[in-house]
């Protein structure tokens, strides 16, 4: 019989306060909390002895490495003392238990402690065909349950520098149902891939490289794109929601506009540092773009000028690596290993309304609308669930023993997905 399940990432801890006893029976009572969530309380499940001979039994038929439980005693314990020396015995065999992952994932495991009531839940993609090659970036769209990644190609194996893969699924990426999905589009870029969008509206992907170009395609109309919009490095790029046309920041200090009939419709040269992000606020047809040395701009792209510059105060040591304009009126600065937030309008006051440090430096970010979350991924492997502006930690996950390349939460779910290396999880919400 096979007990294995999904894997439970989180590390959780045991502890016996207390035993009751019922006609004779003694339930020990069992409290149990997640490692570093301090928003989630601990939960009690009360069992007998001979529930936990059961549960080593279950799990001995499967597995090799299961610890060895209190031992067995011909009478029945009614001493103070022999119950006080059970309960510590069964302490230490349950934590045992919860440190082995393997274990801790297991169903037997899972049900005796009511783990998936009180743990978030995680579901791996497997993409076998998929996994050959590191992921380096993805983006899933929620409307059409379509998923592009970016793999890195070795050099070895073909003259192109990545891959592009276009997955569609029957479903969106939520519950523990298996999602059937089949390959739509495969397609090599001779550059390396530096930033990724899609539009489910014009059903098209466009990429930026590291050479200046931007790639792009509309499958359903089989539109292909390959424009030289900078001269340097593309380091973020967007669709722009009413003509669908393609914005792009470089390292050339310029932002351009990009029409799939390959023309420059404008490009606009942003201060005197290289830009790295942008976003498009599609309500004001404006571009916020940013540079490492945290000028902000705002530009007009309807009419092509600025319209709005400030600058933060952040040191050479300290480069601005993106931002979040939250629907909560707060703006997020995400800098190597800390995080600033402003209000919206920062812009005109330019007050820091908070900060907070990772220990690790961070290597991908997203916001959760719902939960009114950051999540920040690590060189560690981590993922940090940080509620702004209470500056709040909800939890810490070791997802992985490397660094986390790329992470997004799915909006209407409340899942994310995340890659590091040639892999690709999808981890069940954290609400």
């Amino acid at each position: 019989m096979n007990l294995s399940a999904a894997p439970v990432l989180c590390s959780l801890e045991a502890k016996i306060d207390s035993y009751s006893v019922k006609k004779t029976i003694v339930y020990y009572n069992v409290t149990l909390r997640l490692l570093n969530a301090s928003l989630r309380e601990p939960w009690t499940v009360s069992k007998r002895f001979s529930s936990f001979d059961e549960l080593h039994k279950q799990l001995s038929s499967s597995f090799s490495d299961v610890p060895t439980r209190p031992k067995k005693t011909f009478f029945r314990m009614k001493t103070p003392s022999e119950l006080m020396q059970r309960k510590k015995d069964l302490e230490v065999f349950i934590n045992k238990l919860l440190m082995n992952k393997e274990l801790l994932s297991s169903i037997p495991v899972r049900k005796f402690f009511d783990i998936d009531k009180y743990v978030p839940k995680f579901r791996a993609i497997i993409f076998k065909e998929a996994l050959d090659y590191d992921v380096l970036r993805f983006i899933y769209s929620e409307e059409d349950n379509v998923l592009t990644l970016v793999q890195e190609l070795p050099l070895e194996d073909s003259t192109d520098k990545c891959l592009i893969r276009t997955f569609k699924f029957e479903k969106e990426l939520a519950g523990e149902d298996a999602v059937n999905y089949n390959e739509i589009l495969q397609a090599g870029v001779p550059d390396a891939v530096t930033c990724i969008t899609y539009k489910s509206t014009l059903k098209a992907f466009a990429c930026g490289t590291d050479k200046g170009m931007i790639y792009a395609l509309k499958m359903e109309d089989n539109i292909n794109l390959a424009a030289p919009s900078h001269s340097e490095v593309v380091t973020a790029i967007c669709f722009e929601d009413i003509e669908g046309y393609i914005i792009s920041a470089g390292a050339d200090k310029s932002i351009a506009g990009t029409s799939f009939d390959n023309k420059i419709l404008y490009s606009t040269k942003l201060g005197n540092h290289p830009l790295n992000w942008l976003t498009f606020n599609s309500n004001k047809s404006l571009v916020i773009a940013s540079n490492t040395c945290g000028e902000i701009f705002l530009c007009d792209v309807k009419n092509v000028k600025l319209v709005l510059t400030t600058y933060l105060s952040l040191s050479e040591a300290s480069p601005l690596k993106g931002f979040i304009s939250t629907p909560i009126n707060l703006f997020i600065c995400i800098l190597p290993n800390e995080v600033l937030w402003y209000k919206n309008s920062f812009l005109q006051e330019g007050k820091v309304l908070g900060r907070w440090k990772s220990e690790a430096d961070i290597t991908s970010w997203d916001y959760s609308e719902k939960e009114e979350t950051l999540l920040l991924a690590t060189k560690k492997g981590e993922i940090i669930f940080l509620h702004l502006p209470s500056e709040e930690i909800k939890a810490i996950l070791p997802c992985y023993t490397q660094p986390i390349n790329h992470l997004q939460i799915l909006q209407n779910s409340g899942y994310m997905i995340t890659a590091a290396k040639n892999s690709l999880l999808c981890i069940g919400k954290f609400s």
